[in-house]
This record gives C-alpha cells, structure tokens and sequence, in this order.
C-alpha cells in the first residue's frame, strides 16, 4: 500500500476541474521535510484557495522564525502550515502528515499571515450595552477604515487573564475620528475600570497587554479540512494537529490525530463541526495540553462520532465556550508515548469559565479512577455546566473517581469489573416528606431505593441548627450506614440544595444505593419545639436500577408534600392542663402558635384522652395563636387532667 500511495503521490496534479495538489508547487510524498513547507507556501502566495493532497505521507517541516511570513511568532514555536484567509479547502484524501519538531502543526489564524499583519487598539471609554459607537485611544481611529472586520476583547477571567467571555466579531460602517460605528450593537457592557490592574503576557510575548481590545484583523469563513491522519513521532513535541482561531462557518471531518499536544483546537471560533475525526495518545508536553478538542472563546460547536483514547482531557471548553457532543467514545488508556496512565488526572470532560457542554451518547473505556465531568475553577462564579443526555455507558474494572450526579438527565448504563447496573437519570422518582420536630427527637424516616441525585431541604422559619441548636443532626445516608450530617448546611427559612457524587469518592449514599434512602433527625431536649409549627421539609430525587428487579418503589411512606394534605403544619402542645369548666359554661383557651395569622385555616384540634362531657365548640386562627372554645354540655363542673394537644393548620390563602 506505501508503494501505491508514493505512485499516486507522484502520479498527482491538479486539471481544471478539480483543486491543484500539492504536487504542482514542488511538494510530494516522496518530497523532502523543507520542500514540502515549501510546497503549501509557495500554493498559498499564488492565491490557491483550494488544495489537495495526493494520498501519500508528506513530512513538512516547521516554519522557520526568521520567516517573515510568521509575524511575531516566538521562535521554536511555528506553526508547519499557516492556511490564509479566504482558503477554503484542504482535502488530504486519505494522506498522512509528518511534522517537525516542536511544531504547531496546521493553523488558521489571522495573528499571523502574509497579507494582513494586523493591528489592535484600545478602548478609551466605557461601553453601554446596546452600543454601537466605540471611541479608540487618541490617534487609532487613523488605523481604520469601513469595511474592516474587528474581534472584541473585553474583561478577563479572574483567574485567567488573557481570557474572556465578552467576545464578538463586527464590522466597521464608519470612522469618525477615534470613534468607530460598528454594524451590531454590542451585547453587553464594560467598564475600563473592570480590567485595571489586570495586565498579561499575550501569545507573543507581548507584555502589560488588557482586554479592552479590538483587534483589526479578516476572519476565516467557510474552512474546510478533511480526510487528514497526523502521527507526531516520540521526540516531536508536536503542539497541535489542527489550530483554528479567529473564523466562522468551519467543517473537519474526518481527521485523526496521534502524539500531538492538543489534536484540535478552536479559539474565537462562531459554527463550527468536528465530524468523524479522533485523537490518540495526546502528550502533556505541558499543564494546557494533553486534550482531543480543546475549546476556547467558541460558539455553536458540534460534534460528530468523536473518539479520544489516551487523552488527560477529551473534550475541554474553557471562556464561555458552547459545544453539543453526539456520540462520542473516550478511551482512559494512559500515553505509550511517555508510559503515563492517568487514573485521576483523567478528566474526561472540562467546562469551565461559564462554559456549557451537551453530549448525547456516549461510552467510556478502559481505566477507572477518573473524573467524568469537570466544572469548577479557582473562582466558582465562573464554573460551567455538562449535561449528559440518551445514554452515557461506563466500562471499566473499577469505578470512576468521581461524577457528579446532578450533570445525568440520562440512562446511566454501569459496568463495573463485570456487574452491570442502568441508572435511570432521565425521569428520576421523588420523594417528599415533612418532618415535624419535637424536643428530644431521635427518628429515622426511610423512603425509596435508588441513586440519589440531589436533595432539597427547607426549613421552617426561626428554626435553630447545630450544637446548642434545636436541630442538632440531620443525616443522609442508608440503613446500613447513617451517612453525612447536613445541619450545618440549612438555613432557617430557605431551602437548601445538595448535590450528590457517584463513584469512588461518591460516599455513603451511593455505596448503598440499593438501600432505601434515610434521614436521621436528632433534635436538643428543652428546646420548646412542642409549642411551635417547626419542620424540616424534604424532597429526594432518586434514579432507579431499571435491571434490579429487588427494588419495590412506593410511596406508602411519602408525607404527601402534594397532593392531600398539601401545605399542613402540626402544633403539638404536652401536658397541657385545661380549667375547669363549670356546667353549661365554656372556656377560651389560646394556644400560642408564632407562625399563625388571622385568616389561617385550622384543620384539626385533638386531646389524647376522652374529653368526658367536654366539646370543642371552635376553633379559629389568630395573630401567632390557635383559639379553641371548650363547652361543657353536662349538669357538673369538668376539670379535667393533663392532656397532649395536637393542631393541624395551614396557611390562609391571603397570607401564603
């Protein structure tokens, strides 16, 4: 087959009914490292557009630094082909790229062209949402004319600097001196004063660089890369397959990439589809690399058939990035290339700086000890979101470190060291229970079986937490196992939302996931619980093992949030001793209740023992009491003894 690929290569020119190949500006498969490089830029210079390669494995050299196609590019860091903009197709049909060391592989990216070496300004004034005037620093409007494109270059991630989520191409319609009117209004504002003293390094080496820029630069439009493979040898130190930045409206299909630092990446990129292409054996040559897709700034991404194996990272999103994944195969196989399994710094999904991404279908292998999706960042305003759809099947001989359960709106298909579970994700049950507190509590409540994904608890107003709290434990767990006490966690008054881990560090909650759920409640003895309405309200999402036929779900122990019975409260009042009532006589009696108001329903008033003669001839609310009406019907005086008293109520409908 190598014969016959050299004799193809040889063999290829282009006519006028297709793209020109390669072979017509001095490069080949049987071409030498520099002929090569030498071949895409002599093709590029003379205003091909659309490119071919022959089928045969073509070595192409990095771009030397001295190259003044390469503008401010540090040296030892080159790309090996720089597509210029208005290109539009490079079609490999099946060949195989070599390229030098330390190269860059193929990039796209208006920084660094022949033809446009670019210019940036800043901003001299703030910028109001809706805006579509924009004043430069004095003398830069000089630098502009209509017609130009810019990208804007506003704020940067706290913890990342060059980095930002308020980006957008324009074009300019005008220039008026220093002020630019761009064709869109902007979407949202920046301040000037939002960046001061956050200075940074930019990508050349360029220092005391802020994001208060536009850059002045053509974007990339209707890029097409297909039917490419890429092998970066042991020594290469290859950093990417294929770079793209600064583009819109861009199609890879088909590549596949072996050794490279990052396979592909996309950066300030708005449409863009990764179809049918792979990434093997990604090297860390430093902490950014080591990723099958790496995004950044990106817009609309989608994502095709995609395989990763022996990746830190498949798929990273960074700065507000936004990616769907459609069927996808992740592979823990550790890099042969430098003898690394990965085990927990494994992460088979990244999306962080407010980044969003979806994948629907997807199988992982090989080794367990990782962790599934990655959202959070040194600053947890600027986590991101994964959600994972259809069904996400996990085969490995161990369990993943961690996943974050609350990211599973899927079938959640199990397979660990040869067992098999299927987590039902995509319609979880629930289970409601309110909890009246007592002095002196120590109760377990137990409802359904299953993973339990998130927890919500409300509790009622005023209500104390802690040691030397009224609500002294609140714990999570499983019969087997008490689990985690969460009372530190609730706030009086509000609800309180956790979320839960699977996996190896998923605790006791998921190691027992085939137990029913239960909550342990340990209130303080003294604590004058009994005279008021005080609860804890819980509401469990749990997914079930759609393959254990064990599992019996109910609710016969559900407390009926809603439904019958919605929106209950109990009061219950000990030893309480009523007067006496003299014969045909009634007594007022106030039962204080902090929480009732004039206009609230009482639903029930009930004593323990017989009322012997006595009725309950009323019962209405009150401003913070329950007042009942006792009549005594009987020819004698009652004075009955100590009795227990319980109040069902619930709140008006003017009051809430």
């Amino acid at each position: 087959m190598a014969i016959d690929y050299v004799a193809r290569g040889l063999a290829a020119h282009g006519d006028s009914k297709h793209e020109p190949f390669l072979e017509d500006f001095g490069g080949g498969s049987n071409g030498s490292l520099d002929a090569n490089r030498l071949g895409f830029r002599d093709a590029f210079q003379n205003g091909v557009t659309r490119l071919a390669l022959a089928g045969g494995v073509y070595l192409i050299d990095t771009i030397p630094g001295t190259e003044d196609v390469i503008n401010n590019w540090a040296t030892g860091a080159q790309p090996s082909v720089i597509l210029p903009e208005g290109f539009n197709l490079l079609d490999g049909r099946g060949s195989l790229l070599g390229f030098g060391n330390s190269s860059r592989g193929i990039v796209s990216q208006p920084y660094s062209t022949w033809a446009h070496p670019g210019h940036f300004s800043y901003l001299a004034t703030d910028i109001a949402t809706g805006d579509r005037e924009l004043t430069l620093e004095a003398g830069e409007g000089a630098n502009w004319q209509p017609g130009d494109t810019l990208l804007w270059q506003l704020g940067s991630l706290p913890y990342d600097r060059p980095e930002t989520i308020n980006w957008g191409f324009a074009q300019v319609k005008a220039v008026n001196g220093d002020v630019l009117t761009i064709d869109q209004p902007m979407p949202e504002p920046f301040a000037l004063a939002d960046v001061a003293g956050l200075p940074y390094t930019d990508y050349f080496g360029e220092e005391n660089r802020y994001n208060k820029t536009l850059y002045k630069m053509p974007i990339t439009q209707g890029l097409e890369i297909r039917d490419l493979r890429c092998v970066a040898a042991s020594n290469a130190n290859v950093a990417h397959f294929v770079r793209i930045m600064g583009a819109k409206d861009v199609v890879l299909r088909r590549l596949a990439a072996q050794g490279t630092g990052n396979a592909f990446v996309l950066q300030y990129v708005e449409n863009a589809a990764i179809e049918d292409c792979s990434a093997e054996n990604a090297r860390v040559i430093s902490s950014p690399f080591g990723r099958g897709i790496g995004l950044a700034e990106a817009r609309n991404i989608t994502i095709r058939n995609f395989r990763a194996s022996g990746c830190k990272t498949a798929y990273f999103l960074e700065a507000g990035s936004e990616a769907q994944v459609y069927g996808t195969l992740v592979e823990n196989t550790g890099d042969p290339l430098t003898g690394v399994t990965y085990g927990n710094d494994f992460k088979a999904f990244m999306a962080i700086g407010r980044s969003r991404l979806n994948v629907r279908d997807a199988t992982i292998k090989g080794f367990g000890g990782y962790i599934l999706g990655e959202t959070y960042t040194a600053d947890p305003a600027y986590s991101g979101t994964i959600r994972f759809e259809g069904h996400l099947t996990l085969i490995h001989p161990t369990q993943p470190l961690g996943m974050r359960l609350e990211q599973m709106h899927c079938l959640l298909d199990y397979r660990i060291a040869g067992n098999r579970e299927l987590w039902d994700f995509r319609n979880p049950a629930v289970w409601r229970r309110r909890i009246y507190l007592r002095n002196g509590m120590l109760e377990d409540f137990r409802g359904l079986p299953g993973a339990l994904q998130r927890l919500r608890i409300q509790a009622s107003p005023s209500l104390t937490f802690g040691t030397g709290g009224q609500l002294e434990n609140f714990f999570v767990g499983r019969p087997s196992d008490v689990g985690l006490d969460y009372s530190g966690s609730l706030i009086a008054g509000h609800t309180t939302t956790i979320d839960f881990v699977g996996g190896f560090n998923g605790g006791t909650c998921w190691e027992h996931r085939k137990e029913q759920l239960q909550i342990r409640v340990r209130t303080a003895s003294g604590t004058n619980l009994n005279a008021t309405d005080a609860y804890i309200d819980i509401e469990c999402f749990l997914a079930p093992d759609r393959l254990d036929q064990d599992i019996t779900w109910s609710d016969a122990d559900d407390a009926r949030i809603s439904g019958p019975g919605a929106g209950e409260r109990e009061a219950v009042f000990i030893n309480y001793d009523p007067p006496g009532i003299a014969a045909g006589a009634t007594a007022q009696v106030d039962f204080a209740i902090p929480n009732m108001a004039a206009g609230d329903f009482v639903e029930a008033v009930s004593f323990n023992y017989p009322l012997n003669g006595l009725s309950i001839r009323s019962a209405e609310a009150i401003a913070g009491a329950a007042r009942i009406i006792l009549e005594n019907h009987t020819a004698a005086t009652i004075d009955k003894g100590v009795n227990n008293v319980r109040i069902l109520w619930r709140k008006g409908l003017s009051t809430g």
